[in-house]
């Protein structure tokens, strides 16, 4: 019998669920006008047996098989709790599909608005995925 896991809960004071990013996090070039500031991230103790969280944020609307990444850190600490502008000693900040090294802010073609999946996933020492939490907020241009 496999033990109960705590549910991992994801949250932030700059992006919410079901919310618009506001312009302070949209990317700031190819027709889009925000400031590209990346969001905060804030998030509970994870289960007994994370050795690591990894972060990915993915557009699945975009016109590109696989979705259009937006931010990936991996290798984040387990003792971490939080993710913004810095990362954690030991955390590693992957390329986003702007070609640029961490965060690159919504900036979809007109029309619908688009999903932004935030997934922080926790992580044991044999790479598999324990637990997980999501948020999604939407944009629109």
């Amino acid at each position: 019998m496999l033990p109960m896991l705590l549910a991992l809960s994801l949250w932030s004071p700059d992006v919410k669920s079901g919310e618009p990013v506001r312009k302070p996090f949209v990317w700031n070039k190819n027709g889009c006008e925000g400031m590209n500031r990346t969001p905060r991230l804030r998030w509970n103790a994870p289960p007994r047996g994370t050795r690591a969280f990894d972060l990915t944020v993915i557009d699945h609307d975009a016109p590109k098989p696989g979705g259009w990444v937006h931010w990936i850190v991996t290798d984040i600490p387990a003792s971490a709790r939080a993710l913004g502008p810095k990362v954690p000693r030991g955390a590693v900040v992957g390329k986003n599909d702007f070609g640029t090294l961490g965060w690159g802010g919504p900036c979809p073609p007109p029309g619908p608005a688009h999903h932004y999946t935030f997934v922080l996933q926790a992580i044991d020492a044999n790479k598999r995925t324990l637990t997980s939490a999501k948020l999604v907020p939407v944009y629109k241009r």
